[in-house]
C-alpha cells in the first residue's frame, strides 16, 4: 500500500529563517508513526527540500545528517 503525505512547511521554514539570519532552517513533522522533515537552505532560499516517511523513532539529528548527506552527493549545481 503505498501512502503520499503532504505538508505546507513553507510558513515555518521561513519563520524559522527570519529569526536565524544564515543559517539553513530544518522543522520536523510528526505524521503519526512515521516523520517527515522539511528543510531549507540559507544558499538556496527559493528551495524546499522534504524527507517524509522515515521511522518516527529516528532523532532530528539523524534525519538531518542523511538528508544534508544526500543533497551533497547527489545534487549538483546547474547555471544557466
Amino acid at each position: 500500500m503505498t501512502r503520499f503525505f503532504w505538508f505546507d512547511s513553507r510558513k515555518e521554514l521561513g519563520e524559522m529563517q527570519a529569526t536565524r539570519r544564515g543559517e539553513d532552517a530544518v522543522v520536523r513533522v510528526p505524521l503519526g508513526a512515521i516523520a517527515a522533515l522539511a528543510f531549507r537552505s540559507d544558499e538556496y532560499p527559493l528551495v524546499d527540500v522534504k524527507l517524509i516517511g522515515f521511522d518516527a523513532a529516528v532523532p532530528t539529528e539523524a534525519a538531518e545528517q542523511a538528508l544534508r548527506r544526500f543533497l551533497r552527493e547527489r545534487l549538483q549545481r546547474v547555471s544557466g
